[in-house]
């Protein structure tokens, strides 16, 4: 988002007007759940039907991926992803996904568009994948992410391109309790707080009126009713990625093997936090469930036995809370645009786990939005 911000102002003003941005949170860069994401790019849903925007969200990412280098030394890593059938059903939906074969020959064409998978394509994609079907899809274009590293290169690029105007982009970690008290200081905020969106006392006000909690912000520390829901998993980190799997394609899921250039990453539990409206951001690093990685692992294991063959090891566990909005015809779409009756507060939250998918996208939409005072 900061970087988006200074290239609309840039390309407003030029280099002539100083645009300074600050980026408030109190976890640091990327912080919270970027740092236990899968790192893995593609604009499939899990029943493999296509997400909304999906595939605009993944060309505008791939954009931004290679303006910060990261497709030139392993930090984004093409691998292709494979989604493999489970039932009959889901065979047929997925042949109905890609279409009949003139649709296919025009999905082979697509870096981001499903192709339909026999399972000899399967094996050859990804060598030793379990499967009781003849089907899978295969997006050729998908990729894994390093999204640290990836958002630091990021920051860097976007604050040497605010110091060429005479400003810069500067990290704030100290907690922020209203969105509109710091709107009162500067041009224009925008909210992308992730699970930690609640946290904001007047977030409620700022999203919809109809989840107003009616406790507002009187004593300073009321926690709003916000319209999404928050999700814990947990992923186990791999290392080193062994030869034998080092030029394999990603698998989808359920449980997912994410195939990136330094460390395999094998995910995710999902656990609902039910009846839990907000997070402070403290709260975003919620303790890891060693039991149920543990489960998870042995079952991403039996989806590709080679994981279990192979000689890499378990060296880290990471956690997160993903904040999603509520289902619509449309999926789990983000909750995107300027704020009713606050001026100067732009929203981009509900991202769920389709962070890397849709942050690009989102972001320059509402950074040119707010530049520009539309």
């Amino acid at each position: 988002t900061a970087y988006h911000v200074v290239r609309a102002h840039a390309k407003k003003y030029g280099c002539d007007v100083p645009v300074f941005v600050d980026v408030h949170d109190e976890l640091g860069m990327a912080g919270g759940a970027t740092a236990a994401c899968s790192g893995m790019l593609h604009p499939m849903a899990p029943s493999g039907k296509p997400l909304w925007e999906g595939e605009r969200g993944c060309r505008e990412t791939l954009a931004l991926l290679r303006v910060a280098g990261a497709t030139r030394d392993g930090v984004a890593r093409r691998t292709g992803a494979l989604r493999v059938a489970k039932h009959k059903d889901q065979e047929t939906a997925f042949a109905a996904t890609c279409g009949g074969e003139q649709q296919q020959q025009q999905h082979r064409k697509g870096r981001w568009s499903p192709r339909l998978f026999t399972q000899a394509d399967a094996q050859r994609a990804l060598p030793g994948v379990a499967m009781t079907t003849n089907a899978a899809l295969f997006v050729p274009g998908a990729m894994v992410v390093n999204a640290v590293e990836y958002v630091s290169r990021l920051m860097d690029l976007a604050n040497r391109r605010a110091e060429a105007t005479g400003g810069a982009v500067r990290i704030v970690k100290e907690r922020v309790r209203s969105a509109t008290e710091v709107a009162q200081a500067c041009d224009g905020v925008i909210i992308a707080a992730g699970a930690a969106v609640g946290s904001l006392c007047d977030v409620d006000a700022v999203l919809y009126d109809a989840w107003k909690s009616g406790d507002g912000c009187d004593d300073g520390t009321s926690i709003a009713r916000v319209p999404v829901e928050l999700c814990h998993g947990e992923a186990v980190h791999l290392a080193p990625t062994p030869s034998s799997l080092s030029s394999s394609a990603s698998l989808l899921g359920s449980h997912y093997v994410a195939m990136g250039s330094r460390y395999i990453a094998v995910g995710a539990t999902r656990r609902k936090l039910e009846g839990v409206a907000t997070l402070q951001p403290d709260e975003l690093r919620p303790t890891a469930d060693i039991d149920a990685a543990s489960s998870m692992l042995d079952a991403a294991s039996a989806r590709l036995p080679s994981l279990v063959a192979s000689d890499c090891d378990a060296f880290s566990m990471v956690s997160g809370v993903r904040a999603s909005s509520p289902r619509t015809e449309h999926g789990c779409a983000p909750i995107v645009g300027r704020a009713p009756r606050h001026s100067g507060v732009w929203l981009a939250v509900a991202v769920g786990a389709r962070g890397l998918v849709y942050h690009a996208y989102i972001a320059r939409l509402v950074a040119e939005a707010l530049v520009s005072g539309e």
